[in-house]
C-alpha cells in the first residue's frame, strides 16, 4: 500500500475532536502512564488532563502439556522413544528491518526536502503512512533487540491513542515518543535531532546551526516563523486562524518554510523530536521535547523557537511527529 503526497491541495478540514486541550487551553485529551501534570510553557498556559495508560499490552499465555503414560499388559515389547527438541528462530517471512527490506512492506514514500544540509519530511507523518507501519508484521525477536532501552516498557505496542486511520492525509496524533521513534526508524529515518545524527542537546532549542528542527524552521535563524519574521495569524493552523481542528498535511500553501517545500512547522500538531532531558526518573516518565505548537496554540507558541517538554509516554490528540534523515 502506497500513498502519494499532494502538497498544495485545497484546504480540507475534518473534525477530529470536539473538545481538545493542550498548551492553548482548549480541550485536549492526553494519555500517559501514571502522569498527571500541570505545566506552564513559555508564553502559553498549559492545562492538560492525562489519564493513566501505559500504552503497552502484556498478554501472557500459559500452555500446559500433559504427558500420558500408557501401559500394555499383554505386550513384551519395550519401545524407546527419542524426543526431538525444536528450536524456533522466528517467522522467516516476518519483517526484521526497515521498510523495503526483505520480508518488510514497501516504504510509505514520505516526501523529503532539503532542510539546510540534511533531509527533513516535507509534512508531518500522515494517518496513511502510520497505518502502513502498523500493518507491518515484525519478527518478535527483531523487535526485542530493535527498540531502544528507554522504550523497553512499550512491549511492542505502537497503536496511537486516540487512533483513527481516516482521513488518510490528516496528521497522525496520539503517538508517544517511542511510537514516533519506531515509525521514523522503520521508515529509514530518525526523529529530528542534532545535524551530526545524535540527539539534540536540551540546551539547543534555538540553535540554528546544530538543531535540525529549528534550523529548517527558521532558515538558519533568519525567520521567527517559518514563513517570515512577522506573525500571520491566517498562514498556518494555529488558534488565531479559526479552524479549530486538524487540517490535512501540507494543505495550507501559506504555511510553507523556513525552506522551500516544507509545510506545517507552525501549528496543526506538536511534533516530537530527539531531545530528552536527563532526569533520574523511569524512562517512560523522562521528559522529551516537542516543537511547533498545534491548532489551538496562539502566536507566541507557534514560533520556530518554541518548545515544550512532556513525558516520553504521553499520547495526546494534538501530538504527532516528523522525521529527518539518518
Amino acid at each position: 500500500m502506497r500513498f502519494d503526497f499532494f502538497p498544495h491541495v485545497a484546504v480540507a478540514l475534518t473534525l477530529v475532536s470536539s473538545a481538545c486541550s493542550d498548551d492553548g487551553g482548549v480541550g485536549d485529551t492526553d494519555t500517559a502512564s501514571g502522569t498527571a501534570e500541570s505545566e506552564s510553557d513559555t508564553a502559553e498556559t498549559t492545562a492538560e488532563s492525562e489519564s493513566g495508560s501505559s500504552g503497552s499490552d502484556s498478554d501472557t499465555e500459559t500452555d500446559t502439556d500433559i504427558d500420558t503414560t500408557e501401559t500394555d499388559t499383554d505386550t513384551t515389547e519395550t519401545t524407546t522413544e527419542t524426543e526431538t527438541t525444536e528450536t524456533e528462530t522466528g517467522d522467516p517471512d516476518a519483517c526484521s528491518g526497515s521498510c523495503g527490506s526483505p520480508g518488510c512492506l514497501p516504504c510509505p514514500g514520505d516526501p523529503m526536502v532539503d532542510g539546510g544540509g540534511f533531509q527533513i519530511m516535507a509534512t508531518e507523518v500522515s494517518n496513511a503512512s502510520y497505518a502502513q507501519f502498523l500493518a507491518e508484521n515484525f519478527d518478535p525477536d527483531f523487535l526485542a533487540g530493535w527498540i531502544p532501552e528507554v522504550c523497553a516498557w512499550k512491549e511492542g505496542d505502537f497503536v496511537p491513542n486516540p487512533w483513527d486511520d481516516e482521513p488518510e492525509m490528516l496528521p497522525v496524533v496520539g503517538v508517544d515518543w517511542c511510537d514516533a521513534w519506531a515509525y521514523c526508524s522503520w521508515a529509514g529515518m530518525r526523529l529530528c535531532g542534532d545535524v551530526d545524527g545524535s540527539a539534540a542537546s536540551p540546551d539547543s532549542v534555538d540553535d540554528p546551526i546544530n538543531n535540525q528542527w529549528f534550523r529548517a524552521c527558521s532558515q538558519l535563524g533568519a525567520k521567527i516563523y517559518p514563513y517570515g519574521v512577522l506573525y500571520d495569524e491566517t498562514a498556518c493552523n494555529g488558534a488565531d486562524a479559526g479552524f479549530g481542528q486538524l487540517t490535512l498535511v501540507g494543505s495550507l500553501a501559506d504555511c510553507e518554510g523556513g525552506v522551500d517545500g516544507l509545510f506545517d512547522m507552525s501549528g496543526n500538531v506538536w511534533e516530537w523530536t530527539s531531545s530528552c532531558a536527563e532526569e533520574d526518573v523511569p524512562d517512560e516518565e523522562q521528559e522529551c521535547r516537542r516543537r511547533g505548537g498545534s491548532y489551538f496554540s496562539d502566536g507566541p507558541t507557534v514560533r520556530c523557537a518554541i518548545d515544550s517538554l512532556r513525558p516520553r509516554n504521553l499520547r495526546a490528540s494534538s501530538l504527532g511527529m516528523r522525521c529527518c534523515e539518518l
